[in-house]
């Protein structure tokens, strides 16, 4: 063999050593995008289960608040009823009527 020859074997297969190495490069980053790809899907999927929940523990803890509002509404009112009528006999009618417009 001569050594043209040798050169141009060598030269071929360096450049198929090369071309090897890019394939299998690229092999691998298309691995990697497709496993981005899924961990992106997955973690929009979580993102948006998140975004759900939240807005139904927002929706809840406005309807507890709503509740307490309107039990302490209540009971205040039913407390200051009573404690009204406990006072009421000690009571100028005066102050009574006052108490009594109020509630």
């Amino acid at each position: 063999m001569s050594t043209t020859a040798s050169y141009v074997t060598l030269a071929l297969v360096a450049a198929f050593a090369a071309l090897t190495g890019a394939f299998l490069a690229y092999l691998r980053s298309q691995r990697r995008i497709t496993a981005l790809k899924e961990e992106n899907a997955t973690l929009k999927a979580t993102v948006e289960i998140e975004r759900r929940t939240a807005g139904e523990k927002v929706t809840i803890i406005e309807n507890a608040r709503t509740q307490l509002s309107e039990t302490f509404t209540t009971l205040s009112s039913q407390a200051l009823r009573s404690r009204s009528s406990e006072m009421g006999s000690g009571l100028s009618p005066s102050v009574q009527n006052h108490f009594d417009t109020r509630l």
